[in-house]
């Protein structure tokens, strides 16, 4: 079967993901006093079409998705696979992406450490391959990157995870017209003949 996930697609398996977590998991490891948190895509946020970049930014505490990097090509080649019956074949491949996940505001740190623990569980893994194929390759390091601004201290945490996902589109090959052969050829009689260069044409 032909698929090829989109970044639409990618995204919204993340978004899903990450809000079950800090909506669900979140509360439940820090219970009566998780923030609750807002996730939204960094580009959506700051997008000229939609918010004024130098605008308010949404209530504290929030989280940002972006992919920073992908798809990239695993291996040198992807694979052909000809689909018995036609003249058509699958070409397959994986891709790898980065996913940016950024904190703002109190109780960061801890959402990222439990979204780095947490993705690697059974639910999150099923739901991961079952929505985008998509495989955990590096679940990265919670890095603080608080910072002293011109508006006051902003209280900021980052995790890049690496991962991969399939690719596996249909493509036209067409039928072998015809086929140039040289070295030893077996008849039908079991004799054996030498050819520089035999042509074996389509009927």
């Amino acid at each position: 079967m032909a698929t090829n996930y989109s970044k639409e697609t990618i995204e919204n398996t993340w978004f899903d993901v990450i809000k079950t977590i800090v909506s669900n998991d979140f509360k439940k490891t820090f219970p009566g006093n998780a923030p609750n948190f807002t996730v939204v895509f960094s580009e959506k946020l700051f997008a000229r079409d939609t918010i004024n970049v130098n605008g308010p930014r949404p209530p504290k505490p929030y989280i940002t998705l972006k992919l920073i990097s992908g798809p990239i090509t695993k291996g040198s080649f992807d694979e052909i696979r000809p689909i018995p019956g036609t003249t058509k074949s699958t070409l397959s491949g994986e891709r790898q992406y980065t996913m940016n996940i950024q904190t703002y505001g109190e109780g960061g740190v801890d959402a990222l450490n439990l979204i780095q623990t947490i993705m690697d569980s059974t639910t999150y893994r099923a739901k991961f391959k079952n929505d985008a194929d998509i495989s955990i390759i590096s679940r990265g390091t919670v890095t603080d990157i608080s910072a002293l601004l011109d508006t006051g201290f902003e209280v900021r945490a980052t995790l890049d995870v690496v991962f991969n996902t399939s690719v596996n589109i249909e493509i036209e090959t067409g039928a072998i017209e015809d086929v140039c052969i040289s070295g030893t050829l077996d008849v039908e009689d079991q004799r054996q003949i030498d050819v520089d260069e035999f042509l074996v044409a389509k009927p």
